[in-house]
């Protein structure tokens, strides 16, 4: 008849008696394995040790196809929806100040630049205006900016977008602005 016992205690001497070469390959295989994986050269891994960790900070803006021209209170507003995205791709805040640009098609003269038809300047560097800004169902900012008028054409407005976060990091993104039916124009003001 089969006895388990004397049979498991076979297999514990035999485990104890290999556990520390077994180990010792192990051992070896995790150091290889941590050394050869995600090393980045910066130059500021001598410095700290925290350096060489991914941080989650801005790397690229996205303004949504919901950013509109819009009325609110009778005020002709630019409703802009920008998401800041880290390098996963994944929505981010960010601290810094965007700079926001309404252009239109033009000659741009000898330089080849359009002049903005608007520009708006929002921070980004208190909580209170990060609580103001950010959409936590959309994952991103809200920004409403007021215009004196709308452009007279509307099917070539463009926002130009650029971020200055505070570590010096610059991030653009440009889209066109599609035109609502909603919105009245208003008369130009003298």
């Amino acid at each position: 008849s089969w006895k388990p016992k004397p049979i498991l205690r076979h297999m514990m001497r035999v485990a104890t008696a290999r556990t520390p070469s077994l180990l010792f390959v192990v051992l070896i295989v995790v150091q290889i394995a941590c050394t050869w994986k995600g090393t980045r050269d910066t130059g500021q891994e001598a410095d700290h040790p925290l350096m060489a960790l991914w941080r989650s900070v801005p790397a690229s803006l996205q303004i949504y196809p919901s950013t509109r021209f819009t009325d609110l209170d009778g005020q002709t507003v630019l409703e802009a929806h920008i998401e800041m995205l880290d390098e996963m791709g994944d929505s981010i805040k960010g601290t810094g100040r965007f700079r926001l640009e309404l252009l239109v098609p033009g000659d741009g003269g000898s330089s080849g630049l359009r002049p903005p038809l608007y520009t708006w300047n929002v921070t980004l560097l208190t909580l209170e205006e990060q609580r103001c800004y950010y959409n936590a169902i959309t994952r991103g900012y809200v920004l409403q900016l007021k215009m004196s008028q709308l452009p007279d054409d509307l099917s070539q407005v463009t926002l130009h977008v650029t971020f200055y976060a505070v570590d010096d990091e610059r991030l653009e993104a440009e889209a066109v602005v599609k035109a609502q039916t909603n919105v009245r124009k208003k008369p130009p003001i003298n």
